[in-house]
């Protein structure tokens, strides 16, 4: 009887079927033996079925002739100090059947799914590790109460409409981070960071250190608390070089919706940014960057500016700015800050409107050679009785402006030059509708030229002011 009942048994874990000349063995339990015995049966090229528990009690490398097709209760228990190794093929669905991190052989399997590896942030660094360069997919929505670290040339994809869920347990930590020193190659693509349910701990969403040609596409971040008192953001980026974020949404984050801080060259295309409590964008020193295509409504809640852009050489184009809603410092886009100016950048095609300061403000001591162009600046500063309120202003110690071709109507000072700016262009612009001056300048060596006006009082010269040209322009008084 007994040698009847070991035989039921190796019938029950060794089944054979034919389909198409390649051959199928099916796995309802057993060690890494039975595993290897399996392998051996098929010469190294069939499929292998598991149906059941698998332990790993001794490292085993899957052949790259073998398919594992693991089911809903398939599984492989890998003990301490055992190593698996596909080389082969995986099929398995969206279930635990790792217990800890395996070794994937390149293009074994085109994704690596976190959930084969179990839930929350462990389940995917399990992942990370094992894939190497393969991607990684989640799926399903997950908590996490440590950080998922991302290394060079790794792809996290979160599939669209899953959500990562801090938990309380957070705080002060970064939800995705980069794992190393001088990162490079990396990708994170969709999903959504989503802080509603953790109240006012603070954590970061995704920062990156020191990374370089890397990339964070079709993420969106709702009601993210920032670890920092100062400023920081929600997607940040530390000394990083040629980094993308394109097509990124934001709404209710704590502080800024991205920053960036030095390096350069670093690009912000595309993305949609609500009421957060600093600026929704922050660029210090990262020169040659881009930032393009946004569309930002009332952010810099806490009295900042929409866009808070203090680095030289910037190309900010294409952006819609709209409703800041801070007092003072309410700017639909500010260019330069004292320490950390704006010099040698261009601001051109932006829509800017009904921001409660200023629609755009070059500022910082040191700040040169800003060029705005064709932006359309409505209605800003109408209900502000700051005195450089309203669509374009030019702060003191700053020169060398071109303020060409823009549209500027509707505001409460079309432009204004706070004294000591100099040798600012004004060409070809239409100014028109202001409700206090169409232009209110205090500056020095400024050029006002080939302009359409229509204000009440076009042109309000002030104390400060020095030098003004004034040639061709079209003025008429409402």
């Amino acid at each position: 009887m007994k040698k009847k009942f070991v035989l039921s048994i190796m019938i029950s874990l060794l089944c054979f079927s034919s389909f198409s000349q390649s051959k199928e063995l099916i796995l309802f339990r057993g060690t890494t033996k039975t595993l290897q015995d399996a392998i051996t049966q098929l010469n190294g090229l069939g499929t292998i079925s598991i149906k059941g528990p698998l332990i790993i009690d001794l490292s085993i490398t899957i052949p790259s002739g073998i398919k594992l097709k693991v089911d809903k209760d398939g599984s492989f228990l890998i003990k301490t100090a055992h190593t698996l190794k596909i080389e082969g093929s995986l099929e398995a669905g969206l279930h635990q059947i790792f217990n800890t991190p395996i070794a994937f052989a390149k293009g074994s399997v085109a994704e690596i799914h976190s959930e084969w590896f179990g839930t929350g942030d462990t389940a995917v660094n399990y992942a990370l590790v094992s894939a190497k360069t393969i991607p990684v997919r989640i799926t399903k929505d997950l908590s996490v109460t440590n950080t998922i670290y991302i290394d060079s040339y790794q792809t996290l994809r979160i599939t669209e409409g899953t959500s990562i869920f801090p938990s309380n347990k957070m705080i002060g930590s970064s939800v995705i981070a980069n794992k190393n020193k001088r990162d490079t190659n990396i990708s994170i693509t969709g999903g959504i960071i989503n802080g509603t349910d953790t109240g006012t701990i603070a954590y970061d969403g995704i920062l990156f250190n020191q990374v370089h040609n890397s990339s964070i596409k079709n993420l969106s971040c709702l009601n993210v608390h920032i670890t920092a008192s100062t400023d920081t953001g929600n997607i940040r980026l530390n000394n990083c070089n040629y980094v993308l974020i394109e097509d990124c949404n934001v709404t209710g984050t704590w502080k800024m919706g991205i920053f960036i801080l030095n390096g350069s060259c670093n690009s912000i295309l595309g993305g949609k940014f609500y009421d957060t409590h600093d600026s929704a964008i922050g660029v210090v020193n990262s020169p040659g960057s881009t930032i393009d295509g946004l569309y930002v409504d009332n952010c810099g809640t806490s009295d900042g500016s929409n866009m808070s852009l203090n680095s030289e050489g910037l190309l900010v184009t294409n952006n819609t700015s709209i409703n800041a809603s801070g007092k003072r410092n309410g700017n639909g886009i500010t260019l330069g800050h004292n320490g950390a100016p704006a010099s040698y950048s261009v601001c051109m095609n932006n829509l800017v409107s009904n921001n409660h300061a200023k629609g755009i403000f070059i500022q910082g001591k040191s700040t040169k050679n800003v060029a705005l162009l064709e932006n359309t600046v409505i209605d800003n500063g109408i209900h502000s009785e700051g005195t450089n309120s309203g669509g374009i202003a030019v702060y003191s110690h700053t020169k060398g402006h071109l303020i060409s071709n823009n549209r500027i109507t509707g505001n409460r000072l079309g432009i204004s030059l706070h004294k000591t700016s100099q040798d600012v262009l004004i060409l070809n612009n239409q100014i028109t509708n202001s409700t206090k001056f169409g232009i209110r300048n205090n500056g020095e060596h400024i050029v006002i030229q080939d302009n359409y006006m229509f204000n009440h009082t076009n042109i309000e010269n002030q104390k400060n002011s020095k030098n003004l040209i004034l040639k061709n322009n079209l003025m008429k008084s409402e």
